[in-house]
């Protein structure tokens, strides 16, 4: 009976990975692995959840991590997720991880929503800015002008939310029907408001959109940019020094030796302390020991990822930028255990200096 069983389930299961593999012409795969996470997708909103997501789990399995198909099974995963939580931390994964990937965007978004269900405006805010600071010029850049419109709606900063419904209006797609209509119905909330000045600090557009009389604002003739996402005024860590305190030598006025006997040894010249010498860098030599850090964030410029070091370096953190080339991943300390590590990554988080702090493994140098 126990072999009947096991041979059903083993049946069943070499069924539903029939039923979900790629449709194939003379022996060739005519369908990318993406269009299996759509047909789990599928199974999951027809109410074949578990079914689904063991697809997604054992699609995963055999991914090889780092690659561009990782990121999308992971973005799957978190989409079919039972749970916010779990989801959320495949967004911030594919985020922190995978900032050039096609998903990073979309993740950013949906963490923006996430965020949003729960109340924090903020955090929500911090999202959206930071995908129209990393991707000026992505697909979803109309989309998170909207939904950056809607956290200001629902802080009743009606100015900068009209703002952010113009530039979503002269990004959007002529094809995006769907998101056209919904800044058009969100405009309604902008009549006789008076817009905001765009930011000095963001990046000009390529071309400045053509507003018409129907639009929203007709003042504003370029859509504001991105403004970078601010961090609250955290009191910083006191810095600890682990050199020595530099050698006081106090100067003593100069006086006649007496008469020195005749047996007595010719007196020794004076000592005077030496300035204490430059602590050397810390050697490039190969660790031997394996260690973890806490990335808080990826860039795909140097001079971004430079940028956010000295905002936490002069919070007092050990923070440096990892990487010869995109994505520049910005680290913090080094940990003997992964728990140190996460109490770190926890500060981080409840501190709101770094919301997707994530505990890696510290790099070889």
């Amino acid at each position: 009976m126990h072999r009947i069983s096991s041979r059903s389930a083993v049946l069943n299961t070499l069924a539903i990975m029939a039923l979900l593999l790629p449709v194939t012409v003379r022996g060739q795969q005519t369908a990318p692995t993406d269009t299996m996470f759509l047909r789990a997708h599928r199974l999951v909103s027809q109410g074949q959840g578990n079914t689904g997501r063991v697809l997604i789990d054992s699609l995963l399995t055999a991914t090889a991590p780092g690659s561009p198909a990782y990121a999308e099974g992971l973005f799957w995963r978190a989409v079919t997720a039972s749970r916010a939580e779990d989801a959320e931390r495949d967004y911030l994964r594919i985020v922190i991880e995978y900032p050039l990937s096609g998903r990073a965007e979309d993740a950013l978004i949906r963490l923006a929503e996430l965020e949003m269900m729960r109340g924090d405006r903020m955090r929500a805010q911090r999202h959206l800015q930071r995908l129209i600071v990393e991707h000026p010029n992505g697909a979803s850049r109309a989309r998170a002008s909207y939904w950056l419109a809607r956290v200001f709606f629902d802080g009743n900063d009606l100015p900068r939310a009209c703002n952010e419904l113009n530039v979503a209006r002269a990004r959007a797609a002529s094809a995006d029907v769907e998101l056209r209509n919904q800044v058009d119905y969100q405009a309604q909330r902008c009549v006789g408001v008076v817009m905001v000045m765009p930011s000095p600090q963001a990046p000009a557009p390529s071309s400045s959109p053509t507003v018409t009389p129907g639009s929203i604002a007709s003042a504003t003739t370029t859509p504001p940019p991105a403004v970078p996402p601010v961090t609250p005024p955290i009191s910083p860590p006191a810095p600890t020094s682990t050199q020595p305190p530099p050698t006081t030598v106090t100067a003593v006025p100069q006086t006649l030796p007496p008469p020195a006997s005749p047996t007595a040894a010719p007196a020794a010249p004076p000592v005077t302390a030496a300035p204490p010498s430059p602590r050397p860098a810390p050697s490039s030599s190969v660790r031997s020991a394996p260690g973890f850090s806490v990335q808080v964030a990826a860039f795909p410029t140097e001079a971004a990822a430079a940028s956010f070091r000295e905002t936490l370096a002069a919070k007092g953190y050990d923070v440096r930028v990892w990487g010869t080339e995109a994505p520049f991943r910005v680290r913090v300390g080094r940990f003997a255990t992964r728990a140190e590590a996460s109490a770190l990554a926890q500060e981080l988080r409840s501190r709101m200096i770094a919301k997707d702090a994530y505990v890696v493994e510290a790099e070889v140098r």
